[in-house]
């Protein structure tokens, strides 16, 4: 390839792992911590967070409840925009479309509203 050239080829690097693990507990504190990317609460009981970072999951969980807790390599930037919510720390995405079918006469057309 000649200097005047530019390489058309996409650089590639391998991305840090990302950190999953599971806490008793689902806290604000623990949504301060600037590396959390995402919280996972399972089940009715699980916590009610007001956070862009936190999805709750509707299925029961087996056993002791838990939160899973995904954890990134730098600072994590989050934020919501209508029944969207998200998060990035410019190499992983947590992102969250939350759609009421209730509102929407069913799963089908919640789905559908989901993806337009």
């Amino acid at each position: 390839m000649r200097s005047s050239e530019k390489s058309t080829e996409l650089q590639t690097r391998p991305l840090p792992p990302l950190h999953v693990s599971y806490v008793a507990q689902a806290s604000a504190a623990l949504l301060a911590e600037p590396d959390v990317l995402a919280v996972f609460g399972f089940g009715g009981r699980s916590a009610d967070l007001d956070d862009a970072r936190y999805f709750r999951v509707g299925l029961e969980p087996v056993g002791t409840p838990s939160y899973e807790v995904w954890r990134a390599r730098a600072s994590v930037h989050h934020g919501r925009a209508g029944g969207l919510q998200w998060s990035s720390d410019g190499d992983y995405l947590f992102f969250a479309v939350v759609v009421d079918d209730s509102d929407f006469e069913g799963p089908e057309r919640a789905a559908g509203h989901a993806y337009r």
